[in-house]
């Protein structure tokens, strides 16, 4: 659900582990694409509860801090009327002192920092957020991108398959494997 309008929504999204080469070259990739640079920002995700779902996944409550402020999000997977796991998204601003408050005994291994860069835009009837991140994991630097839709939950699967076509024949992509989520990463870099 979005706090904003409390319509349910679905977040259709596709996140790749990418090349240093291939995350230097997609920013000029895009603009020819319909898309524009909006922010380059750094991200510090607080993860306060998660569960495994049913698709393996996990459904996650998480405070993301950023120079805009602080957002509470909670994830969850579900299966739509066909079936398919698609991800509901509900999330809003948080205040500062309700923030702080929250993340203040999160331990140091369920927190990610990644740097960020932000593109709108598309040719499609629905915009596309497109994330080109960095993050150091396990002292290594690891590159992705994410390409998101804020979709009603009927389509959300179809729109996720629209993104990986997408990303393999527009931006030369190889889009047959998705990246872990962040969260995923995180777990596995604790084991």
């Amino acid at each position: 659900m979005n706090s904003e309008n409390n319509a349910e929504v679905a977040e259709a999204e596709v996140k790749l582990e990418i090349s240093e080469e291939e995350f230097r070259r997609l920013p000029e990739t895009l603009l020819p694409l319909h898309f524009r640079q909006e922010d380059n920002y750094s991200i510090v995700d607080y993860y306060l509860d998660y569960e495994l779902a049913g698709n393996g996944g996990y459904n996650f409550t998480r405070v993301r801090e950023t120079t805009m402020g602080f957002k509470i999000t909670d994830k969850a997977w579900k299966q739509d009327s066909a079936g398919r796991w698609i991800r509901i998204e509900d999330e809003s601003i948080l205040d500062s002192s309700s923030a702080k408050s929250m993340i203040s005994a999160i331990p140091e291994n369920r927190i990610i920092r990644k740097n960020r860069l932000d593109f709108r835009g598309g040719s499609s009837q629905i915009p596309m957020t497109i994330s080109l991140d960095r993050l150091e994991l396990n002292k290594r630097i690891r590159y992705f991108i994410e390409v998101e839709m804020i979709v009603p939950p009927e389509i959300a699967a179809d729109a996720h398959d629209s993104i990986m076509a997408w990303m393999k024949n527009e931006l030369r992509l190889n889009a047959e494997t998705e990246a872990p989520s962040m969260l995923q990463l995180l777990i596995s870099s604790t084991l």
